[in-house]
């Protein structure tokens, strides 16, 4: 077990609030962050690591580049903030992600399963609707190619 505190600042004091999380690797301490604070990204300023081969003090763009390039493998996106961008074009209801224009359309519009992953893997979204939507997306695709091959 290792654990992570990262350090916010607050306006223009470099320092404010500090949060540790404590997990199996450096990866699983920023999922928890992101979860419980990734409101609070952009006030990152530091990151101290205990108890890992890469243990030490790293600022925030170092940390984010380090779990960007080595602890996260995305799968659509190449980075957190990329992430993030996509994550606010969609919405959850019925423990379902679609994208907003969904509401548009009236259509199902489900992000593809790396998407997701990448959202899962963020924190974004818990496992239980990660596998929801992909399990309803691939009803929903079988469905329609059903339909499209039974129709012509």
């Amino acid at each position: 077990m290792i654990s992570c505190t990262f350090f916010l600042k607050r306006g223009k004091l470099d320092y404010g609030r500090s949060k540790t999380f404590v997990g199996e690797n450096t990866k699983d301490c920023y999922k928890k962050f992101l979860s419980d604070y990734g409101e609070s990204l952009d006030q990152l300023k530091s990151v101290y690591v205990a108890g890992s081969v890469h243990g030490g003090t790293y600022n925030a763009d170092q940390f984010k580049s380090q779990i960007d390039s080595k602890l996260f493998s995305f799968e659509a996106n190449k980075t957190v903030e990329e992430v993030k961008e996509n994550f606010s074009r969609v919405f959850i209801e019925n423990n379902l992600v679609r994208w907003n224009v969904a509401k548009e359309d009236g259509l199902t519009h489900y992000p593809f399963e790396d998407m997701l992953n990448d959202f899962y893997n963020c924190g974004l979204i818990s496992k239980e609707v990660r596998d929801h939507t992909v399990k309803t997306r691939e009803e929903d695709d079988e469905k329609f190619w059903d339909n499209y091959f039974n129709n012509k």
